[in-house]
């Protein structure tokens, strides 16, 4: 699957997700449009998305895609074998935080919260959310701070079997595999 996302800053140019309007307002801001064209490289067909907020960072690994809005909302769409979405889906759906900073995912989600509260969902096989479990974790929660020592963090990644964190301090600390 390729995507390309563009922000559309046009007044007259609508979105109808959940029968948004781009020309309303948030919180007395002008709401502005953020347009996916997601392109199936299978069928060779194209599917146009929308939504009514700009997009700020896309993670996008394994059959699974997640949206980070100016705004801190976090969108996802994709296959979820391993739970690390909400559900399977080829709509896109708001999962469920907000305040959101930073966004990874690779068979698992990773979403930072501005109050460095970090939270996890997807597969945990070899503890690689930080978990002293080895199951799946089907909805989203909160990893032990003790994970990464109560740090503020400044980066979060996701790999086939592993996350990291590195913090403020310069430390690097990695779950699962190493």
């Amino acid at each position: 699957m390729q995507i390309r996302i563009w922000n559309s800053h046009n007044s007259d140019t609508t979105c109808d997700m959940d029968k948004a309007d781009a020309n309303t307002s948030v919180n007395g801001n002008a709401k502005k449009t953020s347009f996916v064209t997601r392109y199936n490289n299978e069928s060779g067909t194209t599917e146009d998305l929308c939504f009514p907020y700009p997009i700020k960072k896309v993670a996008s690994r394994e059959n699974a895609t997640l949206f980070l809005t100016n705004d801190g909302y976090v969108y996802g769409l994709g296959i979820n074998k391993h739970a690390q979405i909400d559900e399977d889906s080829t709509t896109i759906s708001q999962v469920e935080t907000s305040n959101a900073t930073d966004i990874a995912v690779m068979l698992k989600v990773l979403i930072l919260r501005e109050d460095n509260v970090l939270f996890g969902c997807g597969r945990n096989a070899n503890h690689a959310l930080g978990f002293d479990h080895t199951y799946n974790v089907e909805n989203l929660t909160v990893i032990p701070s003790t994970v990464y020592n109560n740090e503020k963090i400044l980066f979060i990644g996701a790999g086939r079997a592993f996350s990291l964190v590195i913090t403020a301090q310069s430390n690097v600390f990695l779950m699962g595999q190493k």
